[in-house]
């Protein structure tokens, strides 16, 4: 939903206002519910196919094929939504939330049979453009098979007063987008005769001293600031004419820079202290909205781990040989595991103050791009499992008044 509507408080209000009272309601706690909402409504933006209109922008800002862009974006958006699952587990483990019993849950191929086609615009939209199509030629078939496809029951059908309500409210909606556009092209074009784009980039680069980590933190800061105030789309906007050609500069290439910048413009929407997203979910579910607001900046700190990754771990976006992506991929996804596991403080059981620090120092190591620190993260982790999982049966064992075997 966040891929079709392009906004993460869209998104939040909208999908929101079923799934909390749906969390709440099975046992999960007020701000919980509040911040997971406000954490996958933000993955709208950053998952392929549609990404919002970031990748369609990233396009014409860097040249970089479509396919290419959501090719290497794909993995990342995975791995964020791992996160929140794997989280969302652990939260439901740690407070004892049972499973809903199957008898309350509608059959999965009754579901199927009775809505398949809803997804068929989605399907054309993605088949289009992978096959090369405009976006707006795709964009025009997608709508065309919204429209069939709405037939298919009496309820759903859409009649001339619906379309041309469509239409308007469409309409309405490329206005806004259109403004914006027209706004930051008037700002790009005095960037360029101003030189201004090249003056941020050397004061980027002198603040940074050259060091190129320094030099993305600065971005990270610059968007949560821009962020504040302003539209996803134009917070990337802006920091991609003005801080992607320093990054660049810097070694970082130019999908990665503006991957990047991409994936930091999402981050005031759960980071305080203005988050929207957070305090339009907080609204829903009641609850407070500092706390819920703190909770989403936890459960999403992958969201600001990734740009980092993009710029030094290459071969997580695929630049290397097979067994180099393979490992990359493997190590970000281990990390990401262990790090919601870290956050939540819990694995098969409560983890003890040496055993969450053990594990911190696990994920922080496996996500550290240099094989030999990598590995340390690996062994490190190992030695988190065997200790956690001993003690684990240990007590399992002593409840059941056994031995373990």
């Amino acid at each position: 939903f966040g891929s079709i509507n392009g906004s993460v408080l869209a998104n939040t209000v909208s999908t929101g206002a079923i799934t909390i009272p749906l969390m709440k309601k099975v046992g999960y706690r007020p701000h919980i519910a509040a911040a997971v909402e406000t954490i996958a409504s933000t993955g709208g933006q950053i998952l392929p196919p549609v990404m919002g209109a970031g990748a369609f922008i990233m396009v014409e800002l860097t040249g970089v094929p479509y396919l290419d862009i959501i090719k290497v974006a794909a993995i990342p958006g995975i791995l964020f939504y791992l996160s929140i699952f794997v989280i969302v587990h652990l939260e439901a483990k740690r407070t004892g939330i049972a499973l809903i019993p199957a008898d309350a849950l509608p059959a999965f191929g009754q579901v199927l049979r009775k809505g398949w086609y809803l997804a068929t615009p989605l399907v054309v939209l993605v088949v289009l453009l992978f096959q090369g199509y405009s976006p707006n030629y795709s964009a025009f078939w997608t709508l065309v098979a919204v429209v069939v496809v709405s037939w298919f029951r009496p309820e759903n059908r859409m009649g001339p007063r619906k379309i041309v309500d469509a239409c308007v409210e469409g309409m309405m909606t490329s206005l806004t987008v259109g403004s914006l556009m027209g706004a930051i092209g008037i700002f790009i074009g005095v960037i360029v005769l101003t030189a201004a784009g090249l003056k941020f980039s050397h004061a980027l680069i002198g603040l940074s001293g050259g060091n190129l980590f320094l030099a993305l933190l600065l971005v990270g800061v610059a968007s949560l600031v821009l962020g504040m105030g302003m539209p996803i789309t134009a917070a990337y906007l802006l920091l991609a004419v003005l801080a992607a050609p320093a990054l660049k500069e810097m070694g970082a290439s130019l999908l990665a820079a503006h991957l990047a910048i991409f994936w930091f413009s999402q981050d005031s929407n759960v980071t305080p202290p203005v988050c929207l997203g957070a305090y339009a979910a907080a609204g829903i579910a009641n609850a407070d909205p500092w706390r819920t607001g703190i909770t989403a900046f936890r459960f999403g700190l992958v969201l600001l781990l990734m740009p980092f990754l993009f710029i030094f771990e290459d071969y997580l976006l695929l630049d290397g040989t097979l067994l180099q992506n393979l490992w990359a991929v493997t190590l970000t996804t281990l990390g990401v595991v262990a790090y919601s596991a870290w956050t939540m403080r819990y694995a098969f059981q409560q983890t003890t103050i040496p055993e969450w620090l053990l594990l911190g120092v696990a994920w922080i190591a496996m996500l550290w791009p240099d094989w030999r620190t990598e590995t340390f993260g690996l062994a490190a982790g190992a030695l988190f499992l065997i200790w956690h999982w001993s003690r684990y049966r240990k007590l399992q064992a002593r409840a059941a008044g056994t031995q373990p075997g």
